[in-house]
């Protein structure tokens, strides 16, 4: 396969481009299709109006089980204190994961009118980490009238800060002694703690509610119709390969941070293993998370029940490669519902000098019974990465995008 990156990166695929095709790809080409048949336009407008936009509307769907006033959190609220309480938190901590699952198979086609407000909802990356005592100095400045969510820095806002506000065990705060906000916090009552949480739970929710809104509109035709420019003939070339581009979250953020940096197969982690860095410290759903990117990737390169990338490839003459993609995704989703216990809890057992050896061994030869199962995570999913860097770029024509040119893993 690394012919076909090597010719990629020096320009001259026209030249090579038949031989590359039917000696790297994976065989000869079918005689009977026709490159020139197939539709990009149709493939775009059925992403847009069967995957991109419904999504951001399913989201906003499920963001009122969260919000409405008689919604989780506000129920959640009102039974702080009452025989009801462990109940009502553990269904509103439910119907956290199920917004969150939602949000994460939008990651996989983050595109210009939505990639700007991203990190009010969703603000996970190797630079972006959620500040826990930000959070906690907000929810008691937001006790006064001025007090506004969107003023917040970003790694204080979002599903992350939800996370915290409704799972976290501790109600102790995790700033320094030197923070005024917090001086008198662990002296409150275990009570009035909970009901100041569960209350900016609320104004952290609602606020996710602003920010997917006005992603949905800049979609929707009714509102600034970025859908027009997506489709726009002569548009369809970028509007490709933005979505290619858009594919590649699955290697530069999921394999390489949600994965390889956390059991210390990325250059980001400076030891042996970054546990602390894991996506979903409090509810330790990160399988959940990861399972739902890969459903996302899914959606963009099978386009549904109609057109995707998969007929783009397939109408070249490479079906094959589609079920290669199909293949390592159904393998690491597979490795993904087996497991009984968390990516944190497991990246934990990497403790000692042979476990650690034993992951990298599990990462370079995944297989269904790994010793350490985030490893062999890491492993399908450079696979899957590796895949798209070689023969789907060069058989939809796109470049590599320039955050995955060089690999850190």
């Amino acid at each position: 396969m690394s012919c076909i990156l090597n010719v990629k990166t020096i320009g001259i695929i026209g030249l090579c481009w038949s031989v590359l095709l039917s000696g790297c790809v994976g065989g000869e080409t079918d005689s009977s299709a026709d490159p020139d048949a197939f539709d990009n336009t149709a493939m775009l407008k059925n992403l847009a109006d069967s995957v991109v936009i419904p999504s951001y509307t399913a989201f906003l769907n499920q963001l009122d089980t969260l919000t409405a006033t008689t919604g989780s959190i506000q129920s959640y609220c009102d039974a702080i204190g009452t025989a009801e309480e462990a109940a009502f938190k553990t269904q509103v901590q439910s119907d956290w994961l199920s917004v969150a699952q939602l949000w994460q198979q939008t990651e996989l086609w983050q595109l210009d009118p939505v990639s700007t407000l991203r990190n009010a909802i969703q603000p996970f990356d190797e630079d972006t980490a959620l500040s826990t005592c930000g959070v906690d100095q907000a929810l008691i400045l937001a006790q006064g009238l001025d007090f506004e969510v969107a003023t917040r820095a970003v790694n204080q806002r979002g599903l992350p800060a939800l996370e915290y506000l409704l799972f976290n065990t501790s109600l102790d705060h995790t700033c320094p002694s030197q923070i005024s906000e917090t001086q008198d916090w662990n002296t409150r009552s275990d009570s009035e703690r909970k009901q100041w949480r569960c209350e900016y739970a609320l104004q952290i929710a609602v606020d996710l509610q602003v920010s997917t809104t006005q992603a949905t509109q800049n979609w929707e035709v009714e509102g600034n119709n970025y859908r027009s420019t997506f489709l726009d003939p002569q548009n369809i070339s970028t509007s490709i390969t933005a979505l290619s581009d858009a594919l590649f979250y699955l290697d530069t953020v999921v394999k390489d941070i949600k994965v390889g940096r956390v059991v210390g197969l990325h250059s980001s982690c400076s030891s042996d293993i970054c546990p602390e860095q894991v996506e979903s410290p409090y509810a330790e759903q990160s399988y959940a998370l990861i399972d739902s990117n890969l459903q996302g990737f899914l959606a963009v390169y099978q386009g549904g029940s109609e057109s995707g990338f998969d007929d783009l490839i397939a109408s070249k003459g490479f079906a094959e490669v589609n079920d290669r993609f199909i293949q390592l995704v159904a393998t690491a989703r597979t490795l993904i519902a087996n497991q009984s216990v968390s990516l944190k809890q497991q990246v934990q057992a990497i403790n000692d000098t042979q476990a650690v050896q034993a992951c990298a061994n599990d990462a370079a030869n995944p297989s269904p019974n790994p010793t350490h199962p985030p490893c062999a995570l890491q492993g399908y999913l450079k696979q899957v990465t590796d895949l798209l860097k070689t023969d789907f770029v060069t058989i939809v024509n796109t470049d590599l995008p320039q955050s995955a040119q060089s690999d850190n893993d």
